[in-house]
């Protein structure tokens, strides 16, 4: 039998916050990639691009998709972001 599973996986970063005796504040960089506080990931936007510019679903049909079956409510202006972004804008 060949069967897949669609997970969802979540990384969190944390940055250690350091004080000297003097009261000045030290914080740990994050990662580059890690510009905001929360984030889509590369494969959820490969396959939201996919979806909606290869099998041609449309942007309600992926917030289902990725709400019902994923776990992972994402709007149609994020889905939109990510088909500008794959085209180079």
């Amino acid at each position: 039998m060949v069967d897949f599973e669609v997970t969802l996986c979540v990384t969190e970063y944390r940055a250690q916050v350091l004080v000297d005796a003097q009261g000045k504040r030290y914080v740990a960089p994050f990662p580059a990639h890690a510009k905001r506080p929360i984030q889509y990931g590369v494969n959820t936007k490969a396959n939201s691009v996919y979806f909606s510019q290869y099998q041609l679903l449309p942007y309600a049909r992926l917030e289902n998709y990725f709400t019902q079956q994923v776990g992972l409510p994402i709007r149609a202006g994020s889905l939109f972001n990510f088909n500008k972004e794959a085209g180079g804008e």
